[in-house]
């Protein structure tokens, strides 16, 4: 398949059974299916685990997207709600690590421990989000979505989006309160 492949072809072809379509639409959003589940469940395990059950539903469900929204969108959409249920399902706010990939190394290590205990900080205070909350700030904020795109994945009123938004960010600076000067 070629890279230049659009979305809707993909879709196409695999719904005629070719593998490569499949295998190409992982490639592609694969790394932010991962992402995201990560920063609702907090683990690596659990992010693995929502990116192979996502991509089982998009396989089994595929013949069923309506095109009404992107398929990244659609994507999203199921991601989210593998990771939400997931989450919900051990009814346990999940522990976790901090994504050691995404610390860079820098010149000054008070500095270094600083920033690193900072993005743990707030991988935790993410954590302790409520669910929906938490998935709101993730798409918003670590994602870039827009209120409209969110409100489509997750099923809601773009009204909606914002006061989560506005909520969990009162929240997110309560706990941070310590790590600001």
């Amino acid at each position: 398949m070629s890279k230049v492949m659009t979305d809707e072809l993909l879709i196409e072809g695999i719904l005629e059974g070719n593998e490569e379509a499949f295998q190409e639409l992982v490639e592609r959003y694969g790394r932010m299916v991962y992402r995201v589940a990560y920063r609702i469940t907090g683990s690596p395990q659990d992010a693995d685990d929502v990116t192979q059950e996502t991509f089982l539903k998009v396989f089994r469900s595929i013949d069923r997207f309506r095109r009404r929204s992107s398929v990244e969108t659609w994507i999203y959409r199921i991601a989210v709600n593998c990771a939400l249920n997931l989450v919900r399902d051990r009814r346990e706010e999940p522990g976790g690590e901090v994504d050691r990939a995404s610390e860079r190394p820098l010149d000054n290590p008070e500095r270094a421990a600083e920033r690193s205990e900072l993005r743990r900080a707030i991988a935790e205070a993410v954590r302790k989000l409520p669910l929906e909350q938490r998935a709101t700030v993730v798409l918003h904020d670590m994602e870039g979505l827009t209120h409209t795109q969110i409100a489509e994945i997750m099923g809601c009123s773009e009204g909606t989006v914002k006061s989560r938004l506005h909520h969990a960010r009162r929240k997110l600076r309560a706990y941070l309160r310590p790590f600001v000067r």
